[in-house]
């Protein structure tokens, strides 16, 4: 059952991105970071890529085809699944235009945008968690050998003809580019720095010269830790029960993330940064 494992990290992959326009947005509106329209391009773009071009139309050729065929009382959920998929894409448009009246009209369109932010992010949640809550597990259990061996040949073998390539190639390099341009903790990308001249001094000055949380955590190792975090975060919303709080460690790979140091680290003399 390659396929389950597939949908499973590509609705997390989703919730990442997901996770973080939301924590962009909230940043624009009420820490006054500047917005970065090449980063909140990018995640659109992503979105609209990934789940309304690729994702969802092979769960509705094959995963929901063969389910209906093997359990016809999943039909109804399965049928408002398929809408949901049809109205996602009116969505995305939704959404792409309040991004492009933002970047053109400025400051006054933002609420607007803000608001398709958050909707869609709340509507696609709720699809993802029907689907990892009702279907997965009756697929599951109810669809033969030969079933998933379609399956996981739709899932893993096909190529998108919007690329020319592997999709999964394609869309990795994406999700790499929005890690990049995305500022901590979210990516790797520059986050603005707003010292004065005395803050600075002062922080130079309180600071040991040989100081223990001297950078550790290189870029690429930053990289990782931000996909593990924002991943294991996401189980917060796939998890039920109280072992949904374990997403909480993603805080910890975050956080290293942010601070460019690890604390296990320093016992070992282990550095990933770039040498100078």
């Amino acid at each position: 059952m390659l396929a389950l494992r597939i949908i499973h990290d590509e609705h997390r992959s989703m919730a990442a991105v997901l996770h973080g326009m939301l924590h962009v947005v909230h940043d624009i509106r009420d820490q006054g970071r500047p917005p970065d329209f090449r980063l909140l391009g990018a995640m659109v773009y992503y979105i609209d890529a990934f789940p309304e071009r690729f994702h969802h139309p092979k769960e509705d050729k094959y995963l929901f085809t063969l389910l209906r065929a093997r359990l016809p009382e999943a039909g109804p959920v399965l049928d408002r699944l398929h809408e949901e998929h049809r109205s996602g894409a009116a969505k995305i448009r939704t959404l792409d235009q309040a991004l492009v009246r933002y970047e053109q009209g400025g400051k006054g369109e933002f609420a607007a945008f803000a608001a398709a932010v958050e909707s869609y992010a709340a509507f696609h949640w709720e699809h993802m968690r029907c689907e990892e809550k009702e279907v997965l597990p009756q697929a599951e259990k109810h669809l033969t050998q030969g079933d998933w061996e379609a399956i996981d040949a739709a899932f893993s073998g096909h190529t998108d003809p919007l690329f020319g390539a592997k999709a999964d190639e394609a869309y990795h390099k994406l999700f790499q580019r929005i890690l990049n341009l995305a500022p901590p903790p979210l990516g790797v990308g520059d986050a603005p720095h707003q010292q004065s001249a005395a803050t600075t001094a002062l922080a130079d000055n309180a600071a040991p010269k040989d100081n223990i949380m001297s950078a550790n955590v290189g870029r690429t190792d930053r990289a990782v830790r931000i996909v593990v975090g924002l991943l294991l975060l996401s189980a917060i919303l796939f998890v039920d029960g109280p072992n949904r709080w374990w997403g909480l460690l993603g805080l910890v790979p975050l956080t290293t993330a942010w601070l460019r140091w690890c604390p296990a680290y320093v016992p070992l003399g282990i550095r990933t940064t770039e040498p100078e």
